[in-house]
């Protein structure tokens, strides 16, 4: 798949055989695997024991087509029912029995999306033992959903009509990714003789011809949703044999084309600007690229593999990467494994290789089944600082790997609907522990989610007036490196229109860092510069009792207490076995504010350093370092002549060092 273009998609006759899940080729390897190699063993183990243990119970399709899952929950209690039959419903924490459509609807995507996952699972275990009940449950699921598909009404996630709702759920998400499930499942069957003729037409028309028709006429233009949609239609047009819809899932206005030219950016990043929806892309697009290679379609997807070596030169020392935006946690360490397994038939490199190397292989049914045995190349790679402009994050490290000092700034765009108001938010790692965090993102349909999290005063950022930032993107004014040395300097004046806002950070040879950040505006203003400890924060202060005012966003930190102070000042920031200490450049008319934060994971506190200031004119200067490592004579101090402000390093026996915030 490295060709210069995408080949128009001509009319296709699939063999007697699997080949869009898998390739007979791919299966006697598979087996082979499970009979000896040790990972691929447990892994397909693992499937084959779901396979059976689903065998032991009935599988249900449901009457209705599927709603919120939030639905199912008991009204008296909040928490999750327990299905008792398909029209009844307990509460486990008093046993009363709850019945109604609305509830049928919520249970009924749990047992969608079960009826397609266990569609694939039984489909894997049928190819790998040749056992014909797993081959027959799959069989029963499909022909269950021609009887019942036609006959589930569009709707929304309400359960109300809508022409661009799904049926079988409310919304094509979810049909997208059930239906790429009975889709490889009935391809893994193909040529078992299992179906009759009658049988085969009715899947084919009235489940994956009626399914895609939904999908696609509900078209999301640039989004992570419509490349599952894409997945989805290209695999159904390919059973089908609808060379026009293929042709529309890869070269359509909203098409494959268009999702890699105008969703990845430069960097390879996908331009909602958070790593959770960047690979949950990812994800999306895999079906479809897999499917593609096997029936020997080109094409091109070299902007892909830099969705996978941006993030490699984005991680914290840990493997983590930055909770921008909103989406869920994303680590090497975890679940990122499974991805770059499914990503080395594709891309063999060096790099997608480093994160198994390092930190182990993947442990997924998918990145067994669609991975290889062995790695083409045996080391982990160490990955320097790097300006991503195009995405606008900026990653400086100093030190060797294990030892270093990683600091992450995010001056890009916002990111749509998924998007923080949190520009020139910093986060800062030294070793393989964290000191300042991203708020991170818990979930949707909760109030604290789109009321917290999302909010300026969740991030390291500057909060003016106690408002959050308007939706915008930064701009790069400069990138340097030195040697060992690394400054970035960014501005955001759209964040706050009319106030120029700029923040530098350097990363010097030391792994001590310097933070400075300038607020200019036409008349004074209360200016917050916002800290996130990743955990506690020690200090040598009476502080006392208050409030921060403003509400909003400010009315979820707790435990507030305050100190007005002129002097320098002086913290030690503790969490996660991490410790460094904040020194801040004193200045008349300053007041800090200690208090309590939500975290993540949701449930979690931290504490917030806030320190206020109102003026028109401002500049925040802080050295951020390692506990127990600070290098003597190692300090700032601002400058604040209107006509060049700037931070001023001094570090004892090597210099002063000028850092502006206008050039």
């Amino acid at each position: 798949l490295d060709s210069a273009s995408t080949e128009a998609v001509e009319p296709f006759d699939l063999p007697g055989h699997s080949i869009l899940a898998l390739t007979p080729n791919d299966i006697r390897s598979l087996r082979k695997r499970h009979a000896l190699e040790t990972r691929a063993r447990n892994v397909l183990d693992r499937l084959l024991d779901e396979a059976d243990e689903q065998l032991s119970g009935p599988v249900f399709i449901p009457d209705d087509g599927g709603t919120w899952t939030s639905g199912y929950r008991c009204p008296d209690h909040g928490v999750f029912l327990e299905m008792v039959t398909l029209h009844s419903h307990r509460c486990p924490e008093d046993q009363k029995i709850w019945t109604g459509r609305e509830f049928d609807m919520a249970l009924a995507t749990f047992l969608h999306l079960e009826a397609g996952h266990q569609a694939w699972i039984q489909s894997v275990a049928y190819a790998l033992t040749g056992d014909l009940a797993h081959a027959q449950r799959v069989r029963s699921i499909l022909l269950g959903y021609a009887q019942k598909y036609p006959g589930y009404p569009l709707h929304n996630q309400e359960g109300q009509p809508d022409a661009r709702g799904g049926k079988a759920f409310g919304q094509t998400l979810d049909e997208a990714i059930w239906l790429i499930d009975l889709l490889r499942g009935y391809d893994l069957l193909r040529g078992s003789g299992l179906f009759s003729t009658q049988q085969q037409e009715q899947i084919e028309e009235f489940v994956f011809r009626a399914a895609a028709d939904v999908i696609e006429n509900n078209d999301l233009g640039i989004n992570n949703i419509q490349n599952w949609h894409n997945s989805a239609l290209l695999i159904a047009a390919l059973t089908l044999g609808d060379a026009p819809r293929a042709d529309r899932a890869l070269h359509g206005a909203s098409g494959w084309d268009t999702q890699a030219q105008l969703g990845i950016d430069g960097d390879g990043m996908w331009f909602e600007g958070s790593f959770g929806y960047h690979f949950y892309t990812f994800r999306a697009m895999l079906p479809m690229l897999q499917a593609l290679q096997r029936i020997g379609l080109d094409l091109d997807v070299a902007v892909v593999e830099g969705m996978l070596t941006m993030p490699l030169r984005s991680a914290f020392p840990d493997g983590s990467l930055a909770m921008l935006n909103d989406g869920s946690l994303q680590t090497f360490a975890d679940n990122l494994r499974n991805d770059y397994e499914q990503a080395l038939p594709f891309w063999p490199t060096a790099d997608v290789c480093s994160p198994l190397v390092e930190y182990g292989r993947g442990g997924s049914y998918e990145s067994v089944i669609f991975g290889q045995a062995d790695l083409p190349f045996q080391d982990s790679q160490d990955f320097p600082g790097t300006n991503f402009e195009n995405s606008g994050v900026a990653v400086l490290r100093t030190g060797p790997k294990g030892d270093r000092t990683t600091a992450m700034l995010d001056y890009g765009d916002h990111g749509g609907f998924h998007g923080h108001f949190d520009k020139l938010g910093l986060s800062v790692w030294h070793r393989q522990k964290p000191i300042l965090l991203e708020a991170g993102a818990v979930g949707y349909g909760t109030e604290i989610s789109d009321d917290y999290y999302t909010r300026t005063l969740a991030h390291n950022t500057v909060v003016i007036d106690g408002q959050d930032q308007a939706a915008c993107t930064g701009r790069l004014e400069s990138y340097d490196e030195l040697g060992p040395n690394a400054r970035v300097l960014v501005s955001a004046d759209a964040a706050y229109p009319g106030i120029a806002l700029r923040r530098q950070v350097a990363n010097t040879e030391w792994g001590h860092l310097v933070d400075g950040v300038y607020v200019e505006a036409p008349q004074p203003v209360v200016v917050d510069y916002v800290l996130h400890s990743a955990g506690t924060i020690e200090h040598n202060y009476t502080l006392q009792p208050d409030t921060l005012g403003y509400g909003g966003a400010y009315d979820y930190l707790t435990e507030v207490r305050s100190l007005a102070i002129s002097q320098d000042l002086k913290f030690r920031f503790e969490g996660s076995g991490g410790s460094a200490v904040i020194n801040l450049v004193g200045e008349p008319g300053t007041k800090i504010f200690l208090a309590k934060a939500p975290g993540f994971p949701l449930g979690s506190e931290h504490e917030v350093l806030i320190v206020r200031r109102q003026a028109a004119t401002t500049i925040f200067g802080a050295t951020i370092t390692e506990y127990g490592s600070t290098l003597d004579g190692f300090e700032i101090e601002v400058d604040s002549q209107l006509a060049d402000p700037a931070v001023v390093l001094k570090v004892a026996g090597a210099g002063q060092f000028r850092l502006p915030f206008l050039r």
